[in-house]
């Protein structure tokens, strides 16, 4: 199902607070220039009347995308987020702006504080807002998914093995550390696959006896990353995986962004979009 499909799900901070702003602006504009529902004949004048509104609408984004997002980190997971949960967002978003301006109408004296109104206000917003905000979130998909399947297709023609199989990699030993020393992993730096961070601890995938074992260590990515160095053609290609690069041998793309493929596992592991350019450029003068 199209709702299905992956989405890019931004959870920096500093983009949320600017589209925020930028939502509120476009409201006191959009007020301002058209001046619907006789706006420019309230006494309070115009310009007050629209800022409020845009106000309004700011406040309730910076409290549902700022400080409301974080709090749900089973919903907003980057990995799964889909154009569903996008638009579902989206319409509870635009739902709860309706209700404020609804007690923003109330406090400037437009119309009274009622049920009624609370529901006609949240109607009457989503019944305008939810189709193009719908629209917008798929030409979003569509243009984030060819640009990224485009990026993807680049760095695959410069693929030097694509050939069935791992190829051949690094024997050097190295030590993974953990906070209990017993369980200190010692291992081939060829064999791992990958790492990925688990809340305070980090899953190592590895190969032994020609299977992918997975390894529960006490430690950091950071520690990790620092064990790895020198030792290989290892990558941090986001903020919760580190990825040896020798086994990687293809790339796709959607509009979540780049995704490696990697010999011996159905594991794909995804690129943080500030890593695309360090991705391709280590791919393709790999040893």
């Amino acid at each position: 199902m199209y709702l299905n499909r992956p989405y890019y799900c931004e959870t920096a901070l500093q983009p949320r607070v600017w589209r925020s702003v930028a939502f509120g602006a476009f409201v006191f504009v959009f007020l301002l220039v058209f001046r619907p529902f006789g706006l420019d004949t309230l006494p309070q004048g115009i310009v007050p009347v629209a800022l409020g509104y845009g106000i309004t609408c700011t406040l309730v984004m910076l409290l549902l995308n700022v400080a409301l997002l974080p709090l749900l980190p089973h919903f907003f997971d980057p990995e799964r987020y889909t154009v569903g949960h996008e638009l579902a967002w989206s319409t509870l978003n635009i739902a709860i702006i309706g209700i404020a301006n609804a007690f923003y109408t109330a406090y400037i004296g437009i119309a009274e504080l009622s049920l009624y109104n609370i529901l006609m206000f949240g109607t009457y917003t989503l019944s305008v807002g939810v189709f193009p905000v719908s629209i917008s979130i798929v030409l979003t998909e569509a243009r984030l998914s060819r640009r990224n399947i485009r990026q993807a297709e680049r760095i695959n023609a410069g693929l030097e093995s694509k050939v069935d199989g791992a190829p051949e990699s690094s024997r050097e030993e190295v030590v993974l550390s953990s906070d209990t020393a017993a369980e200190d992993l010692v291992l081939p730096a060829g064999d791992i696959l990958f790492v990925r961070s688990a809340d305070n601890y980090v899953e190592v995938y590895c190969l032994k006896d020609k299977s992918v074992r997975k390894a529960l260590l006490r430690s950091t990515m950071k520690q990790v990353e620092y064990s790895l160095a020198g030792k290989g053609n290892f990558f941090r290609c986001h903020k919760s995986y580190l990825v040896n690069l020798t086994h990687v041998y293809h790339v796709s793309g959607n509009a979540q962004g780049q995704k490696l493929h990697l010999h011996q596992t159905e594991e794909t592991i995804p690129v943080s979009r500030q890593h695309i350019t360090t991705i391709r450029e280590r791919l393709t003068v790999r040893p």
